[in-house]
């Protein structure tokens, strides 16, 4: 359950969600710089039949090296006014090629990931600290010419925690959608929709079903540019 001034903490900004469901791995010893902003908006149900919204943008910047079957990352993310109202975070990732084709024009592939990360959403110098890992099964179809077709689900685990607050542990489920277009040699440019939903309750300790459930919606524009 999460009562009080954490409901508008939570509203206000989570982890980036984008970026990590591309089912093509890098070739071994291929490196790619990422770049993309984030649109997200939150819904959950404070009041019996209705939902409350809250919308947040941030920026993500990343690199990822291809090991071969394995490919390695990391994201930087955050957004807002310093000393005021702010959100900022990080991850390492890592994904396993479950099946690739041997030809980027036609065929599928098949990649399953594991993303561990920290996420700091700051009001008025009282933070609060969120512990996020995922797990995104991403599945592509090579539609020729470098493009992609993305379709994944994943699982995730936010712990979220501050000062004199009780731990909660959120579990989320959801899947994602997007295209991977090959714009220029080595240079893609990925759109990409995310959604989450857990089913947490805001009712406090009394067993209120109309008031249950959190979603998270997260738009995304990235490019990825190989070197």
């Amino acid at each position: 359950m999460i009562r009080g001034a954490w409901i508008l903490l939570l509203l206000s900004g989570c982890a980036s969600s984008t970026g990590v469901g591309h089912a093509r791995l890098l070739a071994e010893d291929e490196y790619a710089l990422t770049f993309g902003l984030d649109l997200g908006v939150s819904f959950s149900r404070l009041t019996p039949g209705q939902d409350t919204p809250a919308p947040w943008p941030q920026g993500v910047i990343g690199a990822r090296y291809g090991l071969g079957p394995v490919e390695l990352g990391a994201r930087t993310w955050g957004w807002g006014l310093p000393t005021y109202f702010y959100t900022f975070g990080a991850a390492i990732d890592g994904k396993l090629a479950l099946h690739q084709s041997p030809s980027i024009e036609e065929g599928f592939d098949l990649a399953l990931g594991l993303d561990v990360g920290y996420h700091q959403i700051n009001y008025q110098q009282a933070p609060i600290h969120l512990l996020v890992v995922q797990a995104p099964l991403a599945f592509g179809w090579n539609l020729g010419g470098g493009d992609q077709l993305l379709f994944g689900v994943r699982l995730a685990n936010h712990l979220m925690g501050g000062a004199d607050q009780t731990l909660v542990n959120l579990l989320f489920g959801g899947f994602s959608i997007g295209y991977s277009w090959r714009a220029l040699p080595g240079v893609d440019i990925r759109p990409e929709v995310v959604v989450l939903y857990s089913p947490v309750s805001f009712n406090g300790y009394a067993e209120d079903e109309e008031r249950r459930g959190l979603s998270i919606v997260q738009i995304g524009l990235g490019s990825a540019f190989s070197l």
